[in-house]
């Protein structure tokens, strides 16, 4: 959950908080460019991230559905406003914000999924990112089934169970 600002710790000014932005912490506005945990997520090589909007209860949903089934690293950011320092006025600021992904964005695309990151006027909800590639347990599996000379593949739950107490 992402709602630009440490809320319950009286308005201090966090990672997303945006520039310019006077809050407790930062009385003439906020001096730091805000992070967008999407673009930062692609970045280090997420394989699948999504973006959703709190005052979208069933858009997010799915959302939350589709990351917790994707096979390898999934990041999803919901925003969802701070009403306690900020009143209900930034949620509906930002559902008038809110825009669907395009019809036919390519989700496989690393270079257009970062162009609806760090947007100012819109807030595109969605998947933004999604390729299948093997995980780095898919991928130490594979090294421990050559290494013992095995022409059978390890599955990843038989080698995740050797590390689970």
């Amino acid at each position: 959950m992402d709602n630009e600002i440490y809320g319950l710790t009286k308005g201090h000014a966090g990672p997303t908080t945006p520039s310019g932005d006077m809050t407790k912490s930062t009385t003439y506005g906020n001096p730091d460019p805000s992070v967008d945990p999407c673009a930062l997520a692609i970045a280090v090589g997420a394989s699948w991230v999504g973006r959703g909007f709190s005052g979208d209860v069933k858009g997010t949903t799915d959302l939350m559905k589709r990351a917790i089934a994707h096979h390898g690293f999934a990041f999803l950011n919901i925003i969802s406003p701070c009403v306690t320092w900020r009143g209900d006025d930034q949620h509906k600021e930002l559902r008038a914000k809110v825009r669907q992904l395009p019809p036919g964005h390519d989700v496989t695309n690393r270079e257009a999924a970062t162009r609806f990151t760090d947007e100012g006027d819109e807030l595109t909800v969605g998947v933004l990112y999604d390729v299948m590639r093997p995980t780095l347990v898919d991928q130490l599996a594979e090294i421990e089934r050559r290494a013992r000379g095995d022409r059978k593949q390890v599955s990843r739950d038989s080698f995740l169970a050797r590390f689970q107490m």
